[in-house]
């Protein structure tokens, strides 16, 4: 016998999903009609799980903290209201846009059916549920305030939302003004150069080496850009596909840290990101190796990552936490000695997220200076570029109309 899932109308208006045993699929579409269903859709259960695993391969990013968030601000409601979890989920399976956090859920439900708590339920997803999300549900099935801890999850998945459309907002402009920049460029030099030169061509004069470069560089774009534009996305695959090595990754993360400006920026992103969720997780009653190692997980800097699992490791041989992270040169005195009064006055959970707090304002402030700064840089840098251009296109035709005068 094998567990099919199904999509059937229990009414014209209402239509139910779920899983139920039978020897074969027209077996199952049986035992549906005898409970009064009409099934619409009936598959294995197990060909559900693999379609999944390929949404998520196919996936080109995460499912976002706005659409997380709001999916666990429902959850966190319809607990508060004293509906079931199980019916809870099924209530919010109808309501949620993303295709691969909607399959997630119904596979999470199913799973909750078989006897599986929410939180083992959930860590079969790292994708879409990470390590600290599955780790604060576990800790509010244990304490019996599961409503209270998705509130708390709520708030920290919004904070790292904010943070994300603040950065995202910052390098809206910039990135436009890079594309139209460089848009003009090409245009210049693989459709409006080559008129020009055919032009000086028949002067038959020696042309300004400014002009003559300009026109060479048009000369090879023209003939060569679809090989150029191949070469170039070979390259940008190549280095994506490098990045997936482990070694390349920590080696390049460690390299953007000494980066000047972008280095300490992401220095406290990472930072934020860390004492929030340490924090977060201490408060509720993780112990600190646990709380470490989540944390470490969740980080992207690949590098930053590994100096707190070295710190994990510290830890549990018994050293303190300020002394394994003052070993190396990534984390500041001030957060160091933050961690050393909490863990002397036993208020380190609390400090943590104060601080944590004060470098995201620290961030904000300094996404917008640096924003500030980059866009009169890059007009500069984009205007030289084509007056460069425009003024070498130029210097034989005022010579040429010096010599006619």
């Amino acid at each position: 016998m094998a567990t099919f899932q199904y999509m059937a109308k229990s009414s014209p208006q209402e239509k139910v999903q779920g899983t139920i045993d039978a020897d074969s699929i027209s077996s199952a579409a049986q035992r549906l009609r005898f409970q009064g269903l009409f099934p619409i859709r009936i598959e294995p259960k197990s060909f559900s799980k693999r379609r999944l695993a390929v949404f998520e391969r196919l996936s080109l990013k995460r499912i976002g903290p706005g659409a997380l968030s709001e999916f666990t601000n429902q959850l966190a409601s319809l607990l508060d209201a004293g509906v079931p979890l199980e019916r809870s989920l099924r209530l919010l399976e109808r309501q949620i846009s993303s295709p691969l956090l909607k399959r997630s859920v119904l596979e999470v439900t199913d799973s909750l059916r078989e006897g599986k708590s929410l939180a083992l339920a959930l860590s079969a997803y790292p994708r879409i549920f990470s390590g600290t999300y599955v780790s604060m549900v576990r800790v509010g099935e244990e304490t019996g305030l599961l409503a209270n801890m998705l509130r708390r999850l709520v708030k920290s998945l919004d904070e790292e939302y904010q943070l994300r459309s603040r950065l995202k907002t910052a390098m809206v402009y910039p990135v436009f003004l890079s594309c139209v920049g460089l848009g003009t460029v090409i245009v210049l030099m693989v459709w409006v150069i080559p008129k020009f030169s055919s032009f000086f061509a028949s002067l038959e004069q020696q042309l300004p080496l400014p002009t003559r470069l300009v026109i060479e560089i048009s000369s090879i774009l023209a003939k060569a850009w679809p090989l150029i534009l191949i070469g170039s996305v070979l390259v940008v695959l190549f280095a994506l596909r490098l990045l997936k090595n482990k070694s390349v990754k920590l080696a390049f993360d460690k390299l953007c840290l000494r980066i000047p400006v972008v280095g300490g920026l992401i220095i406290k992103i990472q930072l934020a990101q860390l004492m929030r969720t340490s924090g977060i997780l201490l408060s509720h009653g993780v112990n600190m190796i646990s709380a470490l190692s989540i944390t470490g997980e969740t980080l992207s800097n690949k590098f930053i990552a590994s100096q707190v699992c070295k710190a994990r490791d510290g830890v549990a041989k018994g050293e303190k936490l300020h002394e394994c992270f003052a070993e190396n040169q990534v984390f500041p005195a001030t957060v160091l000695g933050v961690m050393a009064i909490g863990q002397e006055s036993g208020n380190l959970p609390q400090m943590l997220v104060r601080v944590s707090e004060q470098y995201e304002q620290q961030t904000e402030r300094q996404i917008k200076a640096l924003t500030s700064m980059i866009e009169p840089v890059m007009i500069l840098v984009m205007g030289s570029i084509v007056g460069f251009i425009v003024v070498s296109m130029l210097m034989p035709i005022f010579k040429v109309s010096t010599l006619v005068h």
